[in-house]
């Protein structure tokens, strides 16, 4: 800022000398802290770990506004602060079990001592 005087008060006369110095100052001003700052995204993080060791899982990734942050009433970030994606590893183990037995076969004999076999195998789920 500036202000201005005049050597008028009184001005010099009869050979009188002027005024001594200048008649005008400058002063610098701060106003930085009046400026609206608006927010400016910061790097993304690195994503996450997969959620699952095995099978669907997702990863996350996030940002911050703060390079720079708003303010003094500056606008947010415009945008998404997380990122999330979809993540397999591998497919997960299945253990296997046995199924429903068969039905029994006829009998070997027609009379006397025979046998007879059902089945089962180990396919489910």
């Amino acid at each position: 800022r500036t202000r201005r005087r005049r050597c008028d008060s009184p001005a010099p006369m009869f050979g009188g000398a002027e005024c001594p110095d200048r008649g005008s100052q400058v002063e610098a001003c701060d106003l930085a802290n009046s400026c609206t700052v608006d927010g400016q995204w910061g790097a993304w993080a690195p994503w996450t770990a997969c959620s699952e060791t095995c099978n669907a899982g997702e990863q996350r990734r996030e940002r911050e506004c703060d390079s720079p942050q708003p303010q003094h009433g500056g606008d947010y970030c415009q945008g998404r602060a997380t990122l999330v994606r979809s993540c397999f590893l591998r497919n997960c183990p299945v253990d296997g079990e046995w199924s429903l037995w068969s039905p029994w076969t006829p009998c070997s004999e027609t009379c006397g001592d025979g046998s007879r076999t059902r089945a089962r195998s180990c396919s489910s789920p």
